[in-house]
């Protein structure tokens, strides 16, 4: 998932960018981006499927180095981004509460990105 400004310069062109490094490096994986309204200001962009934790993992660290993706407008401190289970993701979107996702992201993913997976 992301979550980004709901303003249309960043919103737009993140997943104008998304769909380009998607097209580029993962031309042989069939992605479903879609967003929604996320609170005030902003939206939830949710990318799916992968098949499983190291899949996404290897996909989030590519994405989040990727200088293409995050340059004029689209600066990474503005955009959030997070692996996510997809039976945890009605809990964030139903609550909300990001700050308390983040952390379960850190504690529970940790490992997986120190490890740097292969």
């Amino acid at each position: 998932i992301a979550i980004v400004p709901d303003d249309p310069k960043i919103a737009d062109s993140f997943k104008i960018r998304l769909n380009t490094f998607n097209n580029t490096y993962y031309a042989a994986k069939t992605f479903n981006l879609t967003s929604n309204l996320f609170g005030n200001n902003k939206q939830l962009i949710v990318l799916k499927t992968f098949a499983s934790a190291k899949e996404v993992m290897n996909y989030y660290e590519n994405v989040i180095k990727d200088p293409d993706i995050f340059k004029e407008e689209v600066k990474k401190e503005l955009i959030e981004i997070y692996p996510i289970l997809g039976n945890n993701l009605p809990f964030l979107y139903k609550k909300k509460n990001v700050e308390s996702y983040k952390l379960f992201f850190l504690d529970n993913y940790k490992n997986l990105t120190e490890n740097k997976i292969k």
